[in-house]
């Protein structure tokens, strides 16, 4: 049977979501681009749903239009010969049209005409004919080449702006005029109408009086999880918790999908949900309390807000609680040389493995969503993860969403596939942009960096950033001397208080990194090594640390030569861990 191999791809989709201020811009970036390939790829399922196989979908798969979920910027299908150019210009023309709905529902009831979003969507497609009797991966390979082609050849549409200001969040296009669905204090922003889009379809996606989590949000639900487990299990911690939690429940009205994954003891109920930023005694000054108030609110409202919040501090230090933390993480995931993979399989087992990536995401998603991590994903479908997650979890959970990969892609097309991973920490009040270019970034330098035996892939890029900046970093294959980075990274966490060790290690390893890298660089590991368990001795760690640092420092793979030795990365990044990630 001759047939074609028609590729379609959204473009842009890293660059759109990496163009945020909130985390309801992210949200709603993935939300709007997920439609636009869903209604895509349902559009050609209809039509080719008379036909027999081997025409019809290759991914994403029916099960996951049907769900509403699973699918990337990408669709693969084989059409009847004559048919495969036809059938992609129809897909585009329902993704640009789903495209343009949302536009005009985020500027429902706004004046003048709806803007133009320049260069959005940006899709892609080829159709390649198929000779009678050729093998699929032959085909397959075809039309990857052509697809590589057509992205490589950019069609430009010509604008002219005159006297415009231009979007905070992409400064090549204009900031257009803020919607009447957009909230009165976002308003003043310099959004583009495409920014504004995707800011509307996050908003939009919840029930009316609730929105996706802000950063502060996540970073304090490990908090308020703790708090109301101490609660519930002491119930004079509960009794003193009522007034101020009600209190500041009066105050404010900011209800987030994210609870904190814990049932409430009667009269803490706002803990789950609507006090995710106001338990923040830092964040009731005059300046920021107003954020967190109605605009009517009375003038000691900022001073009564700040007190309760100070009280609910100091009951979760009486009763044990770990420290409120600052800090949140970013955690994103990979798989790796997947296009690869896919090349390789026929196309019963391409359309397995496509059934198989779904499944993946949402075994993945349910994953993050559970008690044990609290993480809000953003998506998870075909090869790819992003979450946001409580500091407190985020290694954990990436450690765990790194076995799941194993766990179901055992015994499918796709076994033995790895996958990489970035871990940012940011503090709730660093730029999102930043930290998501800098996941990022870090994704890719988990797949890049080679390590001392000249591997590269299968691994992970954890990021400390700091409100000054990015202070640590390290990248580790997943698996170091028999043993997951995660384990030996908590290993040599510093711990004083309890005896085990002291946060001066990481900056005196910081301090001679260069001579412990020279030492091994010139034949002397033997000797670095030593020195390496000399300092961990010495500031309280055992023979277990000193082999996890050592085992860390030689599976470094950050920039440097091969060979090297260079623990202080690892130490770095393990004592912000101790210090933040509570």
């Amino acid at each position: 049977m001759a047939v074609e191999l028609v590729l379609f791809t959204v473009g842009g989709v890293q660059r759109f979501l990496a163009e945020s201020r909130k985390t309801v811009d992210i949200a709603g970036a993935s939300l709007v681009f997920r439609r636009l390939v869903i209604a895509a790829a349902s559009e050609v399922q209809e039509a080719l749903r008379t036909h027999t196989e081997p025409i019809g979908l290759i991914f994403p798969p029916a099960a996951a239009l049907a769900a509403n979920e699973g699918v990337t910027n990408k669709i693969a299908f084989l059409a009847p010969a004559g048919l495969g150019a036809e059938l992609a210009r129809r897909a585009q023309k329902v993704a640009e049209e789903t495209w343009r709905d949302h536009v005009r529902d985020a500027y429902a009831g706004s004046r003048g005409d709806v803007p133009d979003t320049p260069g959005l969507p940006d899709i892609s497609w080829v159709s390649v004919p198929g000779d009678e009797g050729e093998d699929h991966t032959a085909l397959w390979e075809r039309a990857q080449a052509a697809m590589t082609a057509r992205r490589r050849s950019r069609v430009f549409t010509a604008q002219a702006w005159q006297r415009v200001r231009l979007c905070q969040q992409s400064a090549a296009v204009p900031a257009a005029p803020a919607p009447r669905t957009s909230a009165r204090r976002e308003r003043r922003e310099l959004l583009s109408a495409a920014g504004w889009t995707k800011r509307a379809a996050g908003n939009q996606q919840y029930p009316p009086g609730r929105r996706f989590p802000a950063t502060t949000v996540v970073a304090s639900a490990a908090y308020r999880a703790r708090l109301l487990h101490a609660a519930a299990a002491d119930s004079t911690v509960a009794d003193r918790l009522r007034s101020p939690v009600g209190v500041l429940s009066a105050l404010v009205d900011d209800r987030h999908a994210h609870a904190a994954g814990t049932e409430a003891p009667p009269g803490l109920e706002p803990l789950t949900d609507r006090l995710g930023t106001a338990v923040y005694p830092d964040l009731w000054t005059v300046a920021e309390g107003r954020d967190l108030l109605p605009e009517d609110a009375e003038p000691e409202a900022v001073a009564r807000g700040a007190a309760a919040a100070r009280d609910i501090a100091a009951i979760a230090q009486q009763a044990g609680v770990a420290g409120l933390s600052s800090y949140y993480a970013v955690v994103v995931q990979d798989l790796d040389r997947l296009g690869l993979r896919m090349s390789g399989l026929g196309l019963a087992a391409q359309r397995s493995a496509s059934a198989t990536l779904t499944e993946l995401g949402r075994a993945q998603r349910r994953l993050s969503e559970t008690r044990e991590y609290l993480g809000v994903p953003v998506y998870a479908g075909g090869d790819d993860f992003f979450a946001f997650v409580p500091a407190a979890h985020a290694l954990e959970l990436a450690g765990a969403l790194r076995q799941e990969v194993d766990r179901q892609l055992a015994g499918t097309p796709l076994a033995g596939a790895t996958a990489s991973t970035a871990v940012v920490f940011a503090h709730f009040g660093a730029p999102l942009q930043q930290v998501v270019s800098t996941a990022q970034e870090a994704l890719a330098a988990a797949k890049d960096a080679p390590g001392a035996d000249g591997r590269d892939r299968d691994a992970v890029t954890v990021v400390a950033v700091r409100r000054g900046g990015e202070r640590a970093r390290t990248v580790l294959p997943w698996t170091v001397a028999g043993r997951s980075a995660v384990e030996l990274l908590r290993a040599v966490a510093p711990d004083a208080a309890a005896g085990a060790l002291s946060a001066a290690l990481a900056s005196s390893v910081e301090r001679d990194a260069a001579e412990l890298d020279a030492l091994s660089q010139r034949g002397f590991r033997d000797v670095a090594e030593d020195e390496m368990r000399r300092r961990v001795a010495r500031q309280g760690g055992g023979p277990a640390v000193a082999a996890a640092s050592t085992a860390l420092g030689a599976a470094e793979r950050a920039e440097g030569p091969q060979h090297a030795f260079r623990p202080a990365r690892a130490m770095l990044v393990a004592r912000f861990l101790a210090q933040e990630c509570r």
